[in-house]
């Protein structure tokens, strides 16, 4: 009998056979696992797909929302297709060659990546050829170097262990198909400009109203940054300052009030509040708001108050202590992101293809992790001295390596053994990325080579980014080693016996010093000293008199904008922008918005649906798309309360060692999301469906005419062209609707009538037929237009009743499609021209809506009522 591994993709089995001695066949690396036969297959990521919407519900499709409910609890698998690849590539070929190598298997090993997808890549292939062996997990989180290879199949994990990752697999893949039908409702509403005038514009994808439950509060969170810059208001204040005789010398401190709900609700004059910035801890109460101090004349009298008691001025409170400053954990993704990004000038997206390209060549450890901890069985000496070793041979890394041994083998004249902070025993299936047990030495490092393509489908980062993310990860992992840095810190606070700013009877003033006295891991990689600032010692009670005060001038300034690199840590740390505890804790236990190997794409998806832009800088700006779809959505659709509420319950499924008890879960959490999705569904029908506005014109480009009537607008309005305008559709029209309403003296475009008329006449197009890029901007093109498709509009009425009447009298295999025939005017008008007199001749009465005798007859080739 024979053991079956199953590998995510082809490099993952070369380093996989390598590690276990295992030969490349046909199709296959072969060789013994335990004494026994082993073939090992590869996959292709993903062999299977959900199948699509019309695949499960017949006749559905983009036109009809009516038809979008209910959602089908249908969720059966095919075999994936990927167009354009070759067929020897196709997810078949490689189905196939598993179906194949199972007939003869006693088990079954999944060796794909340690997360839900590489889960799931795995088992949905099994379940689809409906295999029912044993089946084994190798866990292969600690690198692809050969001795983490050889550790995770010599302890593999039963399927109880791991399975439940598959299932909230599938939960989640399951929820987000869901979604597929509010996409096609809001695309629907906004081609009929339901949702604002820049959704549901252009052709294509660019008509599509992409809603996802990860990018909709994505985006949200760009919209509420902009808006919150667009509308700050810059307060100018002032900052008091006092220089104190303390002990043998001189000490500046702080102004530091105490503030209370009382001398908030007193509203002091001269003084403006603002909330509080800090965020609270789980078990604090709300902070209570900042105090500006704004008032000139205010702050001048205290200063003079200051001055005329500053003799009394006594030392209230003074300690010294001690402080320790542990170094920073090994990288999770988003921190090693940030990093690469930075020193390497890369995209945060590109930094990632880079740390995956180093775990996949087997240098690293798994990439995709949102923990920075690592597990305390690292410690023991063989695996940490291990890491250290593989990092030895380069010289920018030696010295600190050979120091960071040297401690924690007992050998360091300064310093003792101890278990540094970074390892931790909670339960990890993932941890920070460290460097593996693969040697790194000076050759290797010269011959590393790209072999990992980016999102592009090809290869787009260097060997020097990733010498650079080596480097980086390694330098993180020794400092991380290294003992924390130690601070004397001095704390004094001072009492002027005077009235302060805030209704106190005496003022408070708050002075620091720190000095650092052993710089531990601040000596490794120049990680630079601190800036000593020290106290003179003082007593508590002493006198300290006010030698003079200082004011400074400051300014209240907006947030920043989010960039490409900090938009994704900014997702993971969303919950410590939000006030309510509970959210709060449940954004910080599900790790935030988005998962860490999602974050990158998020940010590139909102840029590719124009929802949003980057500007100089790699500033994230919010576009006319993004801010109409984020009024158009609800409130629980933007949340990331959403978000964290579904990871919260996926890592509950993960958890489950009972597969019966995780699928029981799955389907519970399925329901749950398709039932409030149909709800809302059933909500834009009642709000839209029966207001519906013009159909929107639907142009890929701008003309030639139209930008120059753009041009010609401006220049006479004297205001300059938005960027983007000219190029697209979508912002033309929206500079035409906002500075060409009414027709102007010598305007070339059509008049305001003649538009509207042209607005209706586009809404009842069919689909496929397309209206000229230039009718909403010239004349002559706009007469055209209504000239030859004005028969495209409906009929009245009275018109369609009367067709009706007269087919109904038709012999039955006379009668036409009545319904093809009443959809337009023109084709209307021809039926009642043919049949009309005919009707009368034979008695029947024309009676209202008829055309009168001798009304011309509509028709031609490629119009409604042709013949």
């Amino acid at each position: 009998m024979t053991a079956v591994i199953i590998t995510e993709k082809k490099d993952q089995a070369e380093h996989i056979a390598k590690a276990l001695g295992m030969r490349l066949g046909r199709g296959q690396f072969e060789g013994t696992l335990e004494g026994r036969a082993a073939r090992m297959l590869w996959a292709r990521g993903h062999l299977l797909t959900l199948k699509g919407p019309e695949e499960v519900k017949e006749g559905l499709g983009w036109s009809d929302p009516k038809a979008l409910r209910p959602i089908p609890r249908v969720f059966e698998t095919r075999v994936a297709e990927l167009p354009g690849a070759p067929a020897s590539a196709q997810p078949k070929v490689y189905v196939d060659r598993i179906r194949q190598a199972l007939r003869g298997a006693s088990e079954v090993i999944i060796a794909t990546d340690s997360d839900r997808e590489g889960e799931a890549i795995g088992w949905e292939v099994l379940e689809h050829l409906d295999y029912q062996g044993r089946v084994r997990r190798a866990w292969l989180a600690e690198g692809l170097d050969k001795k983490s290879i050889q550790k995770a199949f010599s302890s593999l994990r039963g399927p109880e262990e791991t399975k439940g990752w598959f299932r909230a697999s599938e939960a989640r893949a399951r929820s987000d198909w869901a979604y597929i039908f509010p996409v096609r409702a809001y695309t629907y509403y906004a081609s009929y400009s339901c949702l604002g005038p820049n959704l549901g514009r252009g052709q294509g994808r660019a008509r599509v109203v992409s809603v996802g439950r990860v990018q909709a509060p994505a985006l949200a969170m760009v919209v509420a940054r902009d808006l919150e810059i667009e509308q700050f208001v810059a307060v100018d204040h002032y900052r008091v300052y006092g220089r104190f005789q303390l002990g043998d010398g001189e000490a500046r401190a702080a102004y530091d009030p105490e503030v209370s709900d009382a001398q908030i609700a007193a509203a002091p004059p001269g003084v403006t509040w603002q909330p509080s910035k800090r965020v609270p801890k789980d078990e604090e109460s709300e902070p209570l708001d900042t105090p500006l101090f704004t008032g000139e004349a205010e702050v001048a009298a205290f200063e003079a108050r200051l001055r005329a008691a500053g003799a009394a001025s006594r030392v209230v409170h003074y300690a010294e202590r001690e402080r320790s400053e542990d170094p920073p954990k090994t990288f999770e993704l988003v921190d090693a992101q940030e990093a690469i990004a930075r020193a390497c000038g890369i995209s945060a997206s590109l930094a990632q293809t880079v740390l995956e390209d180093l775990y996949e060549q087997g240098w690293t450890s798994y990439a995709r992790t949102a923990h920075s901890e690592l597990p305390a069985n690292l410690y023991e000496p063989a695996e940490r001295n291990g890491m250290i070793a593989a990092v030895s041979a380069l010289p920018a890394l030696a010295s600190q390596a050979a120091t960071a041994r040297a401690i924690h083998d007992g050998a360091h004249p300064d310093y003792r053994p101890f278990r540094p902070g970074v390892f931790s025993s909670k339960p990890m299936e993932h941890y920070g990325i460290v460097p593996t047990h693969q040697v790194m030495g000076e050759a290797a490092f010269a011959a590393l080579k790209p072999a990992k393509s980016g999102t592009s489908g090809r290869i787009e980062h260097t060997a020097e980014h990733l010498r650079e993310a080596y480097r980086l990860v390694a330098q993180r992992f020794i400092q991380a080693l290294y003992p924390p840095a130690r601070f004397a810190v001095q704390e004094a606070r001072i009492t002027v016996p005077c009235p302060d700013l805030l209704g106190h009877p005496e003022s408070h003033f708050k002075a620091r010093g720190q000095r650092l006295i052993d710089a531990g891991w601040r000596a490794a990689f120049g990680a630079g000293d601190s800036e000593d600032t020290t106290l003179p010692k003082a007593a508590e009670g002493a006198g300290c008199a006010l030698i003079d005060v200082e004011r400074e001038s400051s300014k209240t300034s907006p947030p920043p904008r989010y960039t490409q690199l900090s938009f994704p840590k900014a997702m993971k740390n969303i919950g410590r922008n939000v006030r309510d505890p509970k959210l709060r804790k449940l954004l910080r236990d599900s790790q935030g918005l988005g998962t860490p190997a999602t974050r990158s794409k998020i940010i590139e998806t909102l840029i590719a649906r124009e929802y949003v832009a980057v500007e100089r800088g790699g500033k994230l700006v919010s576009q006319p798309k993004g801010r109409d779809l984020i009024r158009a959505l609800p409130q629980w659709l933007a949340s990331p309360e959403t978000t964290a509420v579904w990871e919260d319950f996926l890592v509950k499924i993960c958890a489950q060692k009972d597969d019966v008890q995780a699928i029981d879960m799955r389907d519970r959490f399925v329901e749950k999301q398709i039932a409030m999705i149909e709800r809302h569904l059933e909500e834009l029908e009642t709000r839209h469906l029966n207001n519906l506005g013009p159909r929107q014109l639907t142009s890929s480009k701008v003309s030639k005419k139209m930008a120059d009537f753009i041009r010609t607008l401006a220049e006479r309005k004297g205001i300059s062209v938005p960027r983007g305008t000219l190029s697209d559709p979508a912002l033309a029209r929206a500079f035409l609707d906002e500075h060409a309403p009414k027709r102007d003296p010598g305007d070339t475009g059509p008049s305001e009538g003649q538009r509207d008329f042209a607005q209706k006449i586009i809404a009842s197009l069919p689909a496929g037929t397309e209206a000229p890029d230039d009718v909403l901007t010239d004349r002559a093109a706009c007469k055209r237009f209504i000239d030859s498709h004005k028969d495209y509009l409906p009929p009245s009425e009275g018109m369609v009743r009367f067709a009706r009447t007269l087919a109904e009298r038709l012999p039955p295999e006379e009668r036409p499609d009545i319904e093809a025939i009443v959809a337009h005017s023109g084709s209307c008008k021809a039926f009642l021209d043919k049949h009309a007199g005919a009707a009368k001749g034979k008695g029947g009465a024309g009676g209202k809506g008829a055309p009168r005798k001798g009304a011309p007859r509509k028709g031609g080739a490629g119009r409604p009522g042709a013949r």
